[in-house]
């Protein structure tokens, strides 16, 4: 019985604890994916913020270098006096000297307002104007409005068909007049493999671009065949133009679609975007594993749980189970004293109550039963108990009985086949009539009248025989049984006398 309640208790308490676990695990996971996700796509954001800064820094180096060009005394000289070889020969000479010490280099010059070259680093540009009138007016207009170095985009170039970065700046004279200009293209390979570098940091899934927002063309990209081409991604066109164009965002965008998480940051001073991009795999990849770690973490907190309340309830329940067991013994009819239950009974809660309840019900049973066992063996009616079935089991039988049946001394249990045998064959068809309409009618008391011997004497016995339903629903008979020898003789004598 205690087995049976132990259980019980475990399964239902495990299965509302798996159920909270559940519904926890749920919270915490979504909770903690949703978190993750934020954070993924919010760092990627901050690479997509500090590699777009990183370019940044890539330009205005490209701008220091050539404002310390043309900030040269020998590009002053040589603009002033444009006829002079010696003045022509010294920045010739600094132009040269200058690119040995710059990488990516595509072109370093100095050039008058008509844009006519007067040193560059590739000799066949010497002497040469590049623009026609109006484009080399264009071109003054923007370096004098600047009025500092400047970059205007990235572009390729017409003979290696390189994207390279072409930078300006004005060359003054001691009055700070401006007299002309030096020119510079920095090639974007030097840029694309350090943000190739810093960007991909290990990973294989991770691209990038940098587009131009106003005529969405890739200014790089860490695939080289789209490098001056448009883009054609509408994804990737939409997110540059929500960057570009939403204030709200303040120039970062960030997103996940499909197995793409992708991230835009709006350098608002060149209207360019640089944009990276990554599997979700990649970015999310955490999630599965935090998830992984909240399964186990669960599942190990319900095994601990189960097996904590399989043994607090073991625990508990062990007086029930004394008391089960107490309840048992008093139906097998074992009213001794000093057993377990005794010690439970101190106990000030409910099951102590209940183990003192057992306890003394076992007491008052007991002392009745004794009572009763002195009572019967007192009797000079002889009494058996036995179940109306087909068992026809003897729960009772007193003393005085086993004597009428010839059965005093008998060792072991006596059975209704023990009884039946006593009987001759006539004596035993009246026995078996009379037992026959107790069985039938269970509110009729019969009485009959019958003849046992033992070889030497018969014994005539009267038996009154009751139906009987006890209160635990047993069926039983109950046989009261008065020797009537003695009478029988003293009629046999006065009729032969």
């Amino acid at each position: 019985m205690r087995k049976h309640v132990v259980i019980r208790l475990t399964v239902v308490i495990g299965a509302v604890s798996a159920i909270c676990l559940v519904m926890l695990f749920w919270v915490l996971d979504y909770t903690s994916s949703r978190k993750i996700r934020e954070k993924a796509i919010g760092d990627l954001g901050v690479i997509a913020n500090d590699r777009a800064e990183l370019v940044e820094t890539y330009i205005q180096g490209c701008c220091d270098f050539i404002d310390a060009y043309s900030h040269t005394t020998e590009a002053r000289e040589a603009l002033e006096n444009p006829k002079d070889a010696g003045a022509l020969q010294g920045i010739r000479d600094v132009t040269n000297q200058m690119a040995e010490h710059q990488e990516n280099l595509e072109g370093l010059y100095i050039a008058k307002w008509d844009t006519y070259v007067l040193a560059h680093i590739n000799p066949d540009s010497m002497d040469k104007t590049f623009r026609d009138g109006d484009a080399a007016k264009e071109l003054e207009q923007q370096i004098r409005k600047a009025d500092a170095p400047f970059c205007t985009g990235i572009v390729q170039a017409p003979v290696t068909k390189k994207m390279v970065i072409p930078v300006y700046a004005p060359v003054k004279n001691q009055r700070g007049e401006m007299i002309g200009f030096a020119g510079a293209a920095f090639y974007t390979d030097a840029l694309s493999e350090r943000l190739d570098s810093t960007v991909r940091n290990g990973k294989i899934n991770v691209d990038y671009s940098l587009i131009n927002s106003l005529t969405n063309t890739y200014i790089f990209d860490n695939d080289d065949s789209l490098v001056g081409t448009e883009c054609k991604d509408d994804v990737i066109l939409d997110a540059v133009k929500r960057a570009s164009e939403d204030l709200d965002l303040g120039g970062d965008y960030s997103f996940s679609e499909g197995a793409r998480v992708v991230s835009c940051h709006y350098m608002a001073n060149r209207s360019w975007v640089f944009v990276i991009r990554d599997n979700q795999h990649e970015v999310f990849n955490v999630i599965g594993t935090v998830r992984t770690m909240l399964i186990v973490a669960c599942v190990l907190a319900l095994l601990v749980m189960v097996l904590v309340v399989l043994i607090s309830v073991k625990t508990v329940m062990r007086p029930l189970s004394a008391i089960s067991r107490e309840i048992v013994r008093l139906k097998e009819g074992d009213y001794s004293r000093g057993h377990q239950i005794e010690k439970y009974a101190s106990r000030e809660d409910e099951l102590g109550r209940v183990a003192q309840a057992v306890d003394e019900l076992s007491y008052v049973i007991g002392n009745q039963y004794e009572l009763f066992r002195e009572m019967l063996k007192a009797q000079t009616v002889g009494t058996i108990v036995m179940r109306s079935d087909e068992s026809q089991e003897i729960l009772m039988i007193n003393d005085k009985a086993l004597e009428m049946m010839n059965l005093a001394g008998y060792k072991g249990s006596v059975t209704a086949m023990d009884i039946r045998n006593e009987f001759e064959e006539d004596q035993l068809a009246i026995v078996d009539e009379n037992m026959k309409r107790v069985q039938e009618d269970e509110t009729e008391e019969v009485s009959y009248e019958v003849s046992i011997t033992n070889g030497v004497i018969r014994r005539y016995i009267f038996t009154s025989a009751r139906h009987v339903l006890l209160s635990n629903n047993d069926d039983v008979i109950i046989l009261c049984m008065t020797d009537l020898t003695e009478l029988e003789e003293r009629r046999s004598d006065d009729k032969d006398s």
